[in-house]
């Protein structure tokens, strides 16, 4: 049997996509089927995939690497890994954030540079 949405649902799949919700959350959060969800975002995004959205932006905060990112721009063109990356940052910088805030800092740059390399 379909799942009938009313616009209310409808809308409110719009209002969660735009603020970065998964189609798994926004499934869970309305009592609906992903592929539901799926569904109504294709027309949204003109794709059938999710629009790629940063940690940061769904968090609502900004990286603590972003204050360091020349820093940490430097380190990754010298070839060294985010563990060594944020070792170094600690020391030199007195970084509190986590090894793992480098990691995805570091993921997510690679990213966005090799989108603009590609245009």
């Amino acid at each position: 049997m379909a799942s009938t949405l009313t616009m209310a649902d409808v809308h409110s799949i719009e209002t969660l996509l735009q603020r970065g919700w998964s189609y798994q959350r926004i499934a869970r959060a309305l009592g609906i089927p992903r592929e539901t969800v799926a569904r109504h975002a294709s027309p949204l995004t003109g794709t059938d995939s999710k629009p790629v959205i940063s940690t940061a932006e769904v968090a609502g905060r900004p990286s603590e690497c972003r204050g360091l990112h020349d820093t940490i721009l430097a380190k990754v063109e010298k070839g060294l890994s985010a563990l060594r990356i944020h070792q170094d940052l600690v020391n030199e910088h007195g970084f509190s954030g986590s090894c793992q805030s480098v990691k995805r800092f570091v993921l997510y740059d690679r990213r966005l540079r090799s989108r603009c390399s590609r245009r």
